[in-house]
């Protein structure tokens, strides 16, 4: 049996990164749990409905897309600028 390297200590940038990739994938498990129940076990099931149910499932999703941008250093516009733009362009 191979041994794994020991891993190199974390910079916050990649525990960031970590953390935002290890909410996408629990977002698209949620998503398949929820979509696909019966391919999946049913205590994941249930968990993944009662973290959708806390805040709403567009909520739960945009959470995690503001956490993936904010990881990758993406800026959107808010939805005040977008507004304020648009009326500029007017």
């Amino acid at each position: 049996m191979q041994k794994s390297k020991p891993r190199k200590k974390e910079s916050a940038l990649e525990r960031e990164l970590r953390a935002a990739l290890t909410r996408s994938v629990t977002a698209l498990d949620d998503w398949l749990n929820t979509y696909a129940p019966e391919f999946c076990d049913e205590a994941r099931v249930k968990e993944a409905s009662k973290r959708l149910r806390e805040r709403g499932t567009l909520a739960y999703i945009a959470d995690v897309q503001e956490q993936n941008r904010e990881a990758l250093g993406i800026k959107l516009p808010t939805n005040g600028e977008r507004i304020r733009a648009t009326r500029k362009r007017l």
